[in-house]
Order: structure tokens, then sequence, then C-alpha cells
């Protein structure tokens, strides 16, 4: 049985430096044959190839962007959608569609006015579809990264102001995970652990400021060095409305308190190590008392980087091992390990193809097993997720992935049988 909601779901990909405070710039492979248009980048004016349908670096060319875009603005638009199968164990076996899309607007304002280290961006985000993991699956980690109440909100808005010398500031509607706990290797994986670690993501009343609720925060970020980094965020410590969580909620309350953000970014020898502290200000109820209590916190540290390199150096085998912890007091996953290897370019005459395989292991915190017990209840004491993907990049602006995740326990509860599951991943930039 299918269940197929096409929504207005996807994900914008939008070419900005994360911290810098300046915009990516595309550039034109100069080898291209064709007709030439003429484009402006960074406000001087060029000759650019057109490129063919299956070599445009999106679906509909010039008029999204692609092509003579307004000195300063650039609009853009991606969709992603996920065909996620139960067909063993957990809940029920079910197949579901679900998806996700993004309409994404970044303004230079130096290109456009003259205001100079300035940088918008604002994120209109829809997702619509079934929801694998919560009605079929029953697992903690959530096999689909896209899985989310059917609503469009505003995502993400926010202004940028770099200093000079490395350093931005940020204030607005922020996604903390793009800049905070990220794993660049981890992200070509579905299930949303590897792209923010469980630990973390489980944290607070409505999530940490992450997909699919963001909250208001500012943020400061000083990049020292080519790769290294440090940066700190304070943000509203409820994200969105709880009790309601389509459209957008931004409910500044005095009892919601903070949650604070640090991290230490370094990338040595060609090698990222990645580590940082995060702490609300509020109280939250113990799992084992109703009383509430302040101390709810957590750290967590990646290290990833190239294990195999071939030739083309944007061609190897990349690995990863993430781990974090979180006060077992308040939250019910106390600890979680997270690794994997991702070669990118394994087949002959497929440079851009992808393929992974990761292991995800979370477990239950001692305070959160002692309580299940002594109200007579049994609980496992790990969820572990297996995964296999493989990511074929039909032309730059399509890519579809066949992945496969094996779950051990499910969501913690010895009722259920393991799961096998399939999924089929489709990305488009609009």
């Amino acid at each position: 049985m299918v269940r197929s909601r096409l929504g207005i779901a996807g994900v914008l990909i939008a070419g900005i430096a994360v911290g810098t405070g300046a915009a990516q710039e595309e550039h034109w492979d100069p080898e291209q044959q064709g007709q030439t248009v003429l484009r402006r980048v960074g406000g001087d004016t060029v000759d650019q190839p057109e490129l063919g349908w299956a070599d445009r670096h999106s679906l509909t060319g010039h008029f999204f962007g692609a092509g003579r875009p307004v000195d300063g603005i650039a609009i853009d638009m991606t969709y992603v959608a996920d065909v996620v199968g139960n067909y063993r164990g957990g809940l029920r076996q079910r197949i579901e569609y679900l998806d996700r899309a993004d309409l994404l607007l970044t303004v230079d304002t130096d290109a456009l006015f003259g205001w100079r280290g300035g940088l918008f961006f604002a994120d209109l985000m829809g997702t619509s579809g079934g929801d694998p993991s919560r009605q079929n699956i029953g697992d903690a980690q959530v096999a689909s990264n896209i899985e989310a109440f059917n609503t469009i909100k505003l995502f993400e808005a926010w202004l940028q102001q770099d200093v000079g010398r490395g350093v931005s500031f940020r204030v607005g509607l922020q996604d903390v995970n793009v800049e905070f706990d990220t794993n660049g290797t981890g992200a070509l994986f579905l299930n949303s652990s590897h792209g923010i670690g469980v630990d973390f993501a489980q944290s607070g009343v409505n999530g940490p400021s992450i997909f699919p609720t963001t909250a208001l925060g500012a943020r400061a970020a000083w990049t020292f060095a080519d790769g290294c980094a440090v940066r700190a965020i304070v943000l509203d410590g409820v994200a969105g409305d709880p009790n309601d969580p389509r459209g957008t909620q931004v409910i500044l309350k005095r009892d919601d308190g903070v949650l604070g953000v640090a991290e230490v970014d370094l990338t040595i020898a060609g090698v990222r190590i990645n580590t940082g502290y995060w702490r609300y200000s509020r109280p939250f109820p113990d799992v084992a008392d109703p009383v509430a209590r302040r101390g709810n916190q957590g750290f967590y540290a990646l290290v990833e980087g190239r294990l195999f390199a071939e030739p083309d150096p944007d061609q190897g085998l990349n690995a990863f091992v993430r781990a974090g912890w979180a006060d077992d007091r308040f939250n019910p996953i106390g600890t979680y390990v997270g690794a994997g290897v991702v070669y990118r370019g394994l087949l002959p005459g497929r440079e851009g193809d992808e393929v992974g395989l990761a292991v995800a292991i979370a477990s239950v915190g001692e305070e959160t097993r002692d309580a299940v017990r002594a109200g007579g209840g049994r609980i496992e004491r790990r969820e572990v997720n297996f995964e296999l993907t493989y990511r074929i990049q039909v032309t730059r602006w399509f890519a579809v992935q066949p992945d496969v995740q094996v779950i051990l326990d499910p969501g913690f509860d010895p009722s259920l049988r393991n799961t096998v599951v399939a999924a089929l991943r489709f990305e488009l930039i609009l």
C-alpha cells in the first residue's frame, strides 16, 4: 500500500560560504562548447557558454538563476523526495512517499547596494507526505531525514555581517545544524543521526532549533585559518510552538530560557576534528522525578577525513566517527556513536557517484532504564541502525539514491521485531 501525497517539498541548495559572510561564486568549465550568453558574476559581465539540457546546473536553466541573475540576488529551488518501505518488523509493513521543497533567497548586500560584508538569507520550506518512522518503523533515530509534519513555513531568515579578520555575526531564525554538529561525510546518508547526532537532536522541549522547527538566535564565529573556526550561538530555549508544528511560530517567553552551543572546528593535516558543548538555561523535569532541575547539557565530537585518495582529488575513500553524550537525567538517550565510510567515484566512468556504509548506535540512559523497569516495563539498551546507500549523479541537477537500512531493536521496544527498510531518494535542483 502506498501513501502518496505529493507536496511542495524539496531542498534548496544555496551557494553560501558559511561563517565568512561571502557568497560562493559559481564557476563555469572553460572547455564547455556552445553559444555564449552574458552572465554577471560579482558585478562583472563575462561570456559563458550556454550549457546543454543535461549539463545545466539546474533543470530550468536561466529562469531560476543558472543564467542572467540580478547582481547580488540569487534565487534557488530544490526538491527532495523519498519513497520509504518497511518490509519487515517494526510497527507495520507499508510504503510511504514524503518530500521536502525549499525556495531560497540569498542577498549579497555589497553587490546589491554597497553594504560591505552583509549577507541576507531566507528559506521558505514545505514538507508533506507520510511519516515512515513514526507510523511504520517505530525507530528512535528516524530513517528519513526529511520526515516532518505537512506544512509550509519560513524555516530560516537571518542577516549576517562580516566585520573582517574572519569574524562574523548572524541574527535571525537559524537552523543550528547548518554550522554546528555538521558531518560532511555523513551527509550522504538518509538516517537522521548522521546529520545531527540523536543525543543532541532529542534535546529541548521542541528540539534544538533544527529541521523542521527553528528558533530566533544570535551567532558569532571566527575563522582563524583555512578549515579552522570557533563559533557560538544563543537561541530561544523553545523552538516554535510545541503544540502547533505547522507554520512559522516565533514565541518568546521568559520561562523559555535559552539554548547555548559552543564549538571548535579544526582541520589538521587533512583531518577534521569537531567538538561542541550545549546547555539549556531553563529547568527540565527529571526522567525519574517530576521536579524540574537545571543542568540539561551534552557534548559531541567528530573526526572525519580521507583514508584513500585517487589521482582526481574529488574522488577517494572518506570516513567519519562521531560520539555524543546527553545528560540522562533529562534525556532518554544517554550516549550515541556513529561511524561510516563513503567512496566517491568507485566505479569507472561514474566519477560523481557515491557509495556509503554506516552504523548508528543510540543507547538508552541509565535513568530511563531504571524508570521503565521500576514501572514494571521492559526496554532494550540500544537501537542500532546499519545503512548501505548509493547515490547516482544522473545529471548536475538530478540524482537518484537507493538505500537499505537494517534496524535492530527499533525504538528500544522489546515487542518490535528488527526492521528492514528500503528507500529510494530523488534530488532535483530546479
